[in-house]
């Protein structure tokens, strides 16, 4: 009988492959990179109210925190009023605390001090998010043992969906992401509610509500999880609620008051209980991306996570033998995809795959545990067969994403094919990232437009030379112009003519942002070449686009240039920048 330690025991093997590759890869760094990404916005909250007691996040740009300062990004404060809120939410960091005590206390005893980002702290943080991978695919087991699977079918189908989809790199390689967390938490609600379904308890209901609280503050749209056991309602559960009335009013204000962690810590930050933390950003609810989600080079759930295309046929079979149930699963799917899809940044950029889509993976079990309970040895031999092809193209995925050959931002059909499975060094960094996607729609005519109205010459066949003797070229200085104290769209369309093969791939279009006394404090930058291209001495067209903030104070300067670091030779022409102002109706709707 397979038991919890059994899934332990896969954790324990992954956090040697984690703690190995932090350690071997990032030099004197070691295993700090573990709070990278937006893992950075849902960890802060606890350096911030248990070591710095600071819930406007200041204390990271203290001179005396700069060691800290890495960890953390202005991106993650929203303005509200005179004052910020974090976008990101407090569940990670609740499931988070005993990991962060237990890193700071053992870091405390050795050193006789902690800032709450040590080396050994960040251990401990990888150690949570594997604690909570084992303990939902643990979950994954438990319910497909209620359905009468089989142990081995039960441990395969949560063998499959841990390492052949991109929840492994989310777990072993980025473990402050949210999405172990919400994973984790989704499966054990789907467990307790099947076991609710089956035996109703005053303890699995009250599970059942700390669960739910929880699931809301690591991400509140997936409450449409609640869907799931309202859809399964029957007499019996009817007859509990009638009989437990105390109970379920108790479980109800447990319930409320694990929820309000989040608005009691918002209104500490900026006065307010519910701000929208997230600033621009928001859905578009007419127009949600359901193929995209599911089928595009751009980060597709089936593309980037092979073992997934059992869910496929799955789904069919699950109807046929339990047709309630895969109702309800589909049915919350189709919610919680909605918001996926809805959302202005579908693609979850920067991701491998769609990262959104690892929160629901535990409500794949049952579809894809109904296609490996299949019988039939001709069917198995190739069930396994494709299982084993699934997993090892998964784990050159993540090889290919841990070394920069598949690209975070902007894949296509052209990138997938030029990288497919390869993993040598000469594919290391040669993609290059894609146009950027803004969640308000730009306003029609631009306010700036080169050259058309700037004292620069106006001939746009004008060829600009780039080569070991011109590392910087096509210059333009925007400055005292109050337009750009807004946000901004920059559109910027360029003919590239290459001497050499690569000659671009390390070239970036570059908007600096520097204050009065020239110092940098924001770039945004995109590669010249999305792919290495073998044309020589042949023009071809680019057109890039940046989301662009405002620019602080008007005394600073925004600075687009060309930055040939590498000294290649190449040339350009043809040059158009246009920056435009966003259109804000004050709508969630485009």
């Amino acid at each position: 009988m397979i038991k919890f330690r059994h899934y332990l025991i896969l954790g324990a093997l992954l956090l040697i492959v984690s703690f190995l590759y932090q350690h071997i890869t990032f030099g004197n760094e070691k295993y700090e990179r573990i709070i990278d990404s937006d893992g950075k916005g849902y960890y802060a909250y606890l350096p911030a109210v248990f070591i710095y007691h600071d819930l406007s996040f200041g204390f990271y740009f203290k001179n005396e925190n700069k060691e800290i300062a890495r960890y953390f990004n202005e991106r993650f404060l929203t303005k509200q009023g005179d004052k910020t809120v974090i976008k990101t939410y407090c569940g990670e960091a609740i499931l988070l605390l005993p990991f962060f005590a237990s890193g700071c206390l053992t870091q405390y005893f050795i050193a006789g001090h902690t800032n709450g980002f040590e080396p050994l702290v960040q251990f401990f943080i990888c150690a949570g998010a594997i604690f909570y991978l084992c303990l939902g695919l643990y979950a994954i087991h438990k319910f497909l043992r209620l359905f009468n699977f089989g142990e081995k079918v039960a441990f395969i189908t949560s063998l499959g969906i841990c390492l052949g989809t991109n929840l492994l790199t989310y777990v072993v390689f980025y473990p402050s992401m949210s999405h172990a967390y919400s994973f984790s938490m989704i499966a054990c609600f789907i467990y307790l509610s099947f076991n609710f379904k089956s035996k109703p308890s005053v303890s699995t209901l009250l599970m059942l509500s700390i669960l739910f609280a929880l699931i809301i503050l690591i991400r509140p749209v997936n409450a449409s999880v609640a869907l799931f056991p309202l859809i399964l309602v029957n007499t019996e559960w009817l007859r509990f609620i009638k009989q437990h009335q105390r109970a379920v009013f108790f479980s109800a204000l447990v319930l409320l008051a694990i929820i309000s962690i989040q608005p009691i810590l918002n209104y500490m930050q900026c006065g307010k209980l519910f701000p929208w933390s997230y600033g621009d950003e928001g859905f578009y609810f007419k127009h949600p991306q359901f193929i995209n989600v599911l089928f595009s080079f751009r980060n597709g759930m089936f593309i980037y996570s092979p073992f997934l295309w059992l869910l496929i046929p799955g789904i069919v079979m699950y109807f046929l033998f339990k047709q309630l149930h895969a109702t309800a699963t589909l049915i919350t799917l189709l919610v919680s995809f909605y918001f996926i899809a809805a959302w202005w940044n579908w693609s979850s950029e920067p991701a491998l795959g769609n990262r959104s889509c690892i929160d629901w993976y535990a409500l794949f079990a049952i579809p894809i545990a109904s296609v490996l309970s299949i019988r039939i040895k001709s069917l198995k031999i190739i069930l396994t067969a494709f299982m084993l092809i699934a997993i090892g193209i998964n784990c050159i995925f993540t090889w290919q994403y841990l070394r920069d050959i598949i690209h975070p931002d902007g894949m296509t059909r052209e990138k997938f094919k030029y990288v497919f499975l390869k993993t040598s060094k000469e594919y290391y960094g040669c993609l290059g990232n894609g146009n950027e996607e803004s969640y308000l729609p730009a306003e029609a005519k631009p306010f700036f437009t080169y050259p058309l109205n700037h004292s620069a010459p106006t001939n746009t066949d004008s060829v600009f030379v780039f080569d070991a003797a011109h590392l910087k070229n096509a210059m333009i200085t925007i400055e005292n112009n109050s337009n750009i104290l807004q946000p901004m769209k920059a559109v910027v369309s360029l003919q590239r003519l290459e001497k050499e093969f690569k000659a671009c791939t390390d070239a970036f279009v570059i908007f600096d942002y520097t204050n009065k006394d020239g110092n940098l404090y924001y770039r945004e930058n995109l590669r010249v070449n999305d792919i290495p291209r073998k044309q020589l001495n042949e023009w071809i067209t680019f057109e890039y686009q940046f989301v662009m903030p405002a620019v602080k104070s008007p005394g600073d300067k925004l600075i687009f240039y060309v930055d040939n670091n590498q000294g290649h030779h190449f040339e350009m022409k043809n040059l158009q920048v246009s920056l435009y102002h966003f259109v804000n109706n004050g709508s969630t709707e485009k």
